[in-house]
């Protein structure tokens, strides 16, 4: 699904139903980038192991992270940092949220051509099941 496409059709029925709130970043009065975020989780499993072993013994499976979603950039604004600008906004949410709720990742789901984009904005790639890619970045 386009970026465009989520804005105009699901973004509002999205943030009614308390599923995910979209943020648009502007350059002047347009709009150059758009990120959907709701709450989620990441398996153990797919954390590299110092941190699992950083984390001790759980009773769980799973640990909450700030979920992206619909992240994109407008064609005419890519390669000037919005996406990097975007994920920064993210990883402070995430930091305020992390204060209140347990949230101890950012993560995201991307294809295989756009890893490269996100690694240069700090996340690691965690694990890689066709054709998504899931990526985090720590918080705490």
């Amino acid at each position: 699904m386009e970026v465009n496409d989520y804005i105009l059709n699901y973004s509002k029925d999205h943030l009614e139903k308390k599923l995910s709130k979209t943020y648009l970043f502007y350059h002047g009065s347009e709009i150059v980038g758009a990120i959907a975020m709701s709450m989620g989780s990441i398996y153990l499993k797919d954390l590299p192991p110092d941190e699992v072993a950083e984390l001790g013994e759980l009773d769980f499976k799973q640990v909450p992270v700030l979920l992206l979603g619909q992240i994109g950039t407008d064609v005419n604004h890519r390669r000037r940092g919005v996406c990097r600008e975007m994920c920064e906004f993210a990883l402070g949410i995430a930091s305020k949220l992390s204060e209140e709720v347990g949230c101890r990742y950012v993560a995201l789901a991307t294809i295989t051509e756009k890893v490269p984009i996100y690694e240069s904005c700090g996340f690691i790639r965690k694990t890689s099941k066709k054709p998504r890619v899931i990526m985090a970045q720590r918080i705490v």
